[in-house]
């Protein structure tokens, strides 16, 4: 294992663990809301009721409600282990993984070629997607309960400083805020260690003279004091501020700010400035449903001032608009999809000013399987087959789509939104004597171009998007588990997956072979012993210049079949030309005798062009594969840096063979393999790969809406 690939599964152990611990709610001992993904042993009530009767358990409930403390980070603090840089997922890191294989002139300039494997890239790829989910739940945990009003409230010895001005305490806003503040009590409060509540209008109220432990008996007098507040005149925030910072032994300040303060913006910045040196001081100030650019540009000025953190929340829209902690992991999610366009890049072969080369992974079988191995006594050639026992034949993946793609799952994401999609408007008001265009409200709906390229105003639920986005990631390990199966066995990845009930093989033998006869046997030994078992009957044909049946007619595969088939399969020399075509016509012909109800499928191991015409083949295997139901498939065999071996009047290179191949395999009704020392194209595992990237999609357009 390389370098690189150690390095990759590393990061995948840290990560997966990370990723489990870190997209996961913060759990603590304390009251909760049920459904805000906190969870308690006792409600606040209980607690309550008990506190006067046992002094024990007021210890005991100050003790169980700090264990939590150190759960509750905030953005930067949880990135500092949840990074893209901390998981080696930044375009330097994949920069690392690749490798400078060749340079060469290209007119007066050098021009780099950069090596990747498919693999290390996929998975870097993979890991980024993963990464993008996990910014996006923790987003989705900041959303919820009081997080969503208030952000995530750090410091154990807090001072809350609470707006109380005419317009925050108005009669229409006084029942909400009392409620989000008995819920961020009740949710973050409990696991200070100190508390000191004040508020302030055009004077300053505290409810206590100095700051209070955190006890069932203090939490219900915060209760009853914020239960209290009412309309108190203007905003003097800086009086407030004044008296918080006489408090020396508070380590945070939590401003809760819903009106504009009275004091000019650029004198608040200078005091707040000069009053905030030589102190050890966090300042959490937040602009509760504040519309005012005036108060929110404060709010902004002042935790830069003080390098605090700030949240802004709207409550008539419930969201929150901005804040110190989502600002950050929209950062991240940003970084990941640079990543990811450049990876889509690096796909097409072309980076900047350098040329990009995508290698395969190697096939573990072929992998471990050399001439020399081969050659060697540790590598018996004689040995009986494994043969493993009977199993129901797998289906096609175009078949086994047909239950689990998307569009099957109708999890496709304009299916989802069609409902609340609509038309931009346009017409002529004759009252108005001109033509008028609807306009979109940002905060209610979104523009999306549509599957026909139209631009739809659409609505979106969070809810109806959450539900869905868990859809898909439950279809996305669906289609992870059938690539996994596709790729975990040798005979998979050579073959592809054997479904038909009948089987013909067809394996090339032509003098042009002889360097690839133990890779072939060895190929075969696979099939016999991963697949064939699983087929109502089948036969084996070699050909060269001429053609070979081992029987006259198909057999069933039973033990002794199977191994007298290996045994006559050792014994063949390479020798002759390539009649491609003839082998098919006497796969084909002979199937046309047999029973039509059972499956048939023809596969073809080969080692280069047919030395017949391409378009003569094509028309024949198109011909008799439409009406017969007989499925050919196309299996190339060759060294990717080896030297084409072929008859054909003319040079032929690799990609020619492929395509020549493939479009028999596609005339044929069935699928293509390119096999070298690595596996250049597999179809199966190619659409598998192809629906991932489009779930990938769908999540992506879903997380971006």
């Amino acid at each position: 294992m390389t370098t690189e690939s150690r390095t990759v599964l590393d990061n995948s152990e840290h990560m997966s663990s990370n990723c489990r611990s870190a997209t996961m709610m913060p759990r603590s001992k304390k009251p909760s809301h049920k459904g805000d993904g906190v969870s308690s042993e006792k409600t606040y009530n209980e607690w309550l009721f008990t506190s006067n009767s046992n002094e024990t358990c007021s210890v005991k409930w100050q003790q169980e409600q700090r264990e939590g403390v150190d759960e509750w980070k905030s953005s930067v603090e949880w990135l500092e282990d949840c990074s893209l840089e901390s998981y080696g997922l930044s375009l330097p890191h994949l920069f690392s993984h690749c490798s400078a294989a060749a340079t060469s002139l290209r007119e007066d300039e050098v021009c780099t070629q950069l090596e990747i494997g498919s693999g290390l890239l996929d998975d870097f790829e993979m890991k980024l997607y993963q990464a993008i989910e996990m910014y996006h739940t923790r987003i989705q945990w900041l959303s919820q309960g009081s997080r969503k009003m208030f952000g995530v409230v750090k410091g154990i010895r807090l001072g809350v400083l609470i707006d109380s001005s005419d317009v925050n305490c108005s009669e229409e806003r006084l029942e909400n805020l009392q409620h989000n503040l008995l819920l961020l009590m009740e949710e973050q409060f409990s696991l200070k260690k100190q508390l000191n509540f004040l508020c302030f209008g055009t004077e300053v109220s505290s409810l206590w003279s100095r700051p209070r432990a955190v006890t069932p008996l203090s939490f219900q007098e915060a209760q009853e004091w914020v239960l209290q507040l009412r309309q108190s005149g203007d905003c003097n925030l800086r009086q407030a501020l004044e008296r918080a910072w006489s408090h020396t032994q508070l380590d945070s300040l939590l401003i809760i700010l819903g009106s504009c303060p009275d004091q000019d913006p650029d004198n608040m910045l200078t005091y707040v400035a000069q009053g905030m040196q030589n102190k050890e001081l966090s300042v959490h100030i937040v602009a509760y449903d504040n519309c005012s650019p005036v108060a929110i540009e404060t709010v902004k000025n002042i935790a830069k001032v003080t390098e605090g953190r700030y949240h802004l929340f709207s409550a008539a829209l419930g969201v929150v608009d901005s804040s110190s902690d989502l600002e950050p992991l929209w950062a991240e999610i940003k970084a990941a999809r640079y990543v990811l366009h450049h990876i889509q890049t690096m796909r097409h072969g072309e980076l900047k000013d350098m040329t990009v080369s995508i290698v395969s992974e190697i096939s573990k079988d072929l992998d471990s399987l050399s001439l020399s191995d081969l050659k060697s006594e540790t590598y018996d050639a004689g040995a009986a087959l494994c043969i493993q026992p009977p199993a129901p034949l797998p289906t096609t993946s175009s078949e086994w789509l047909k239950t689990h793609s998307l569009k099957a799952k109708k999890l496709g994401l304009y299916q989802l939104l069609a409902p609340n999609v609509y038309s931009p408007l346009e017409g002529f008001v004759p009252i108005l004597g001109k033509t008028v265009h609807s306009t979109v409200h940002e905060k209610a709906m979104v523009q999306f171009e549509w599957h026909d390229g139209t631009v739809k105003n659409v609505h979106v639920d969070p809810s109806l998007l959450q539900n869905y986005q868990k859809q898909l990631l439950e279809a996305e390990h669906v289609l992870e588990d059938r690539v996994v199966w596709l790729s975990n066995t040798g005979s998979r990845q050579i073959w592809g997956t054997v479904c038909e009930q009948r089987v013909q093989v067809l394996l090339d033998m032509s003098e042009m072979n002889s360097h690839y006869q133990l890779h072939i046997q060895h190929a075969v030994r696979l099939l016999l012993q991963e697949q064939l078992p699983n087929t109502h009957s089948f036969n084996v044909i070699v050909f060269g210049s001429d053609v070979t049946p081992w029987r006259e007619q198909m057999v069933p595969p039973t033990h002794e079949n199977l191994q007298d088939v290996w045994q006559w399969i050792q014994g063949l020399e390479c020798g002759g030309g390539r009649n491609t075509l003839a082998a098919i016509q006497h796969a084909v012909e002979d199937e046309s005798n047999s029973d039509s109800s059972l499956t048939r499928g023809v596969y073809v191991l080969t080692t280069g062009m047919p030395d017949q015409d391409p378009e003569t083949t094509f028309a024949y295997v198109s011909e008799c594969c439409s009406g017969s139901g007989v499925r050919l498939h196309m299996c190339l065999f060759a060294g990717e840096n080896g030297p084409l071996r072929c008859l054909a009047p003319r040079y032929v290179t690799w990609a020619e063979t492929a395509h020549v191949l493939r479009g028999l395999a596609h005339a044929g009704n069935g699928r293509f393999h390119w096999i070298t020392d690595t596996v250049r194209s597999a179809e199966e595992i190619t659409i598998r790969i192809t629906r991932l990237r489009h779930c990938f999609s769908m999540i992506s357009q879903l997380l971006g809406t």
